[in-house]
Formats: structure tokens, sequence, C-alpha cells
């Protein structure tokens, strides 16, 4: 939250129109219909730590049950 008073105002008016507008709403646009638990980090973290990872030296392993490809903080127009 901005140090501003004027500018945590705004922001949190704008928030909560987005709030109740209905497209904040994180859960419902995941593909999955959850969000991870810590338990659906524990298979990727194993494969890091395992000499199968050795030759990684960089990347991203999203998990978020689709989330990234899906989720937009606001419905696009169509």
């Amino acid at each position: 939250m901005p140090d501003d008073a004027d500018l945590a105002a705004a922001f949190s008016s704008a928030t909560e129109k987005l709030r109740t507008a209905g497209t904040m709403d994180f859960t419902g646009q995941n593909p999955w219909e959850r969000l991870p638990t810590p338990s659906d980090y524990v298979a990727p973290l194993v494969f890091l730590a395992s000499d199968d990872a050795a030759l990684m030296t960089g990347g991203n392993i999203t998990v978020d049950g689709g989330a990234l490809a899906k989720y937009w903080p606001q419905t696009p127009r169509r």
C-alpha cells in the first residue's frame, strides 16, 4: 500500500471497484478451480534438488494450475 494517504485511498477505491465488478476473482478464473497448496510445490522442488536437474541453468517452473496462462486482472473485452 502506498505511504501517501491520498494515493492509498485511490488505490483502495480502485481495488474495491474491481472486486465488486467481479474482475478480481482469481480462484474463479483459474482453470483448476483451486489455488495451489503447499503440497503442489513438492514435486518440482524435489526435481530441482535432484541430479536430474543438474543441467538446468535458469528458467521458470510455474506451479499455478494454469492461472498464468489464463488469468487476467481485468477480463478483456471481446
